[in-house]
This record gives C-alpha cells, sequence and structure tokens, in this order.
C-alpha cells in the first residue's frame, strides 16, 4: 500500500529524543481534521493516528472513520526517508492582493469602507497561509512501498510544526537504519579487539550501495541505477 500522500493530521504529539531510556526514539500522534474529529478524540470514540520509531522498526497506525491499518517496517528493510513540507500558495497570493488593494482604497475616501473590507480579507487569507502549513515524513523501504504520515499545526492544543524537529527525526532514522544493517568484522592485522563495520548493503548480497535495489547475487552492476556492487 503507498501511503506517499497520506490524509493531512492535527498534531497531538511530537516527541523526538535519540537517547530515550525507554528506547522508543520518536513518537508522533494525530488526529483527522476538523470539530467533529476533535470532539470524537475527546471522547475517546475516535482514536489518533501514530507514528512511533524504536530500536527494531518503525510503526505506523493509520486510523479513520473507514477502519485502522497497522504497518511495520523492519529497519533493516528501510532504503530512505525523507521530510518536507508545504503551504497554500493562493492563499498567500490572495492575502497578499486583497491587503494591497485594500490599502490604496483606504487612501481614498471614497472607497474607504470597500478597501476596509478588502484589508480584513487579505489579513484572514494571509492568516490562513501561516495556518496552512503541511509537513510530512515518508519512508521509503526495499520493497518500494512509501508509507508516511502528514500534519499540520494544531491550533486547540498548540503543538507547532517543526520542520527542523522533523529533519531530526529523518536523521535518527538514517543512523537507526545504519546501526541495524551493519555488523562487526574483526581486523586480522593481530590487534586484540581491533574491529571495524561494514554496511550490510555492501556485503555481498546484490543490495546496491546507493539505491538500495536487490539485484542477482552474481551481478556486478546494479539493474536500477547502474552503480558497481561491491
Amino acid at each position: 500500500m503507498n501511503r506517499s500522500d497520506p490524509t493531512s493530521l492535527v498534531l497531538t504529539k511530537f516527541y523526538v529524543n535519540e537517547n530515550d531510556p525507554n528506547r522508543t526514539f520518536v513518537s508522533i500522534a494525530g488526529r483527522g481534521e476538523g470539530i467533529i474529529a476533535w470532539l470524537l478524540t475527546v471522547l475517546k470514540i475516535y482514536g489518533e493516528t501514530t507514528f512511533e520509531l524504536n530500536d527494531d522498526c518503525i510503526s505506523m497506525n493509520y486510523l479513520s472513520m473507514r477502519g485502522n491499518i497497522n504497518h511495520v517496517i523492519p529497519l533493516t528493510c528501510v532504503s530512505s526517508s525523507y521530510c518536507g513540507y508545504s503551504q497554500s500558495i493562493i492563499s498567500l497570493i490572495l492575502g497578499i492582493f486583497f491587503s494591497i488593494s485594500g490599502f490604496f482604497m483606504l487612501l481614498i475616501s471614497s472607497t474607504r469602507f470597500g478597501g476596509l473590507i478588502l484589508l480584513i480579507f487579505g489579513i484572514i487569507f494571509l492568516i490562513s497561509f501561516f495556518f496552512s502549513k503541511r509537513l510530512f515524513i515518508t519512508v521509503e523501504t526495499r520493497g518500494g512501498l512509501i508509507p508516511g504520515i502528514k500534519f499540520k499545526r494544531s491550533i486547540i492544543g498548540n503543538i507547532p510544526v517543526d520542520f527542523n524537529k522533523a529533519k531530526s527525526v529523518v536523521e535518527i532514522i538514517k543512523n537507526k537504519t545504519i546501526q541495524k544493517t551493519s555488523f562487526p568484522i574483526i581486523s586480522s592485522n593481530g590487534n586484540e579487539g581491533a574491529s571495524q563495520i561494514k554496511s550490510y548493503q555492501n556485503a555481498d548480497n546484490g543490495i546496491c550501495s546507493n539505491c538500495g535495489f536487490k539485484n542477482a547475487p552474481e551481478a556486478k552492476f546494479c539493474e536500477k541505477c547502474g552503480q558497481k556492487l561491491a
């Protein structure tokens, strides 16, 4: 199931700590948009969609009026992760247009009332642009699935959409994935305890270290990106 463009949620929780003692490094939760979804959540009739990262896997629990989907991704299956955000450019354009038009109309005595109305609309659209920010975190698996979570600021709970915090989530996913897909190789230089880390992706298993595509074990070059296999 491809979830590259999931339904936008309203944040209720955004916890990130790479050194969490309980080994839950990322915990994000959100409810559906709208007053009805908020009321159902408060009454415990409707639950929350969650995104969690622990030592072994990424767990996503998608909850909607139509049902519940639980998606668990072992870290050894993660090929990449990324984040970003989007905002309503239409709200910004309309906000600037109405604000400028209203300002100039206020300078003319005969059109001041209309100018005030336009100025109010401009301010409303600019506020709408500010609160339209949608942030997403997406994980791509070696099998080609692209699950993710998309959310916006919570006005009631006052939980902001922090892009830097989302970037830290991606960084933690990268670090934990590298740890899980690496194994130690003991050095043969005679020094006891000397070791080095060799990436699982670079092992002779046909997995491309560049794009994560799984090739035939005897392949010399990646069939997807052309990268020379180790």
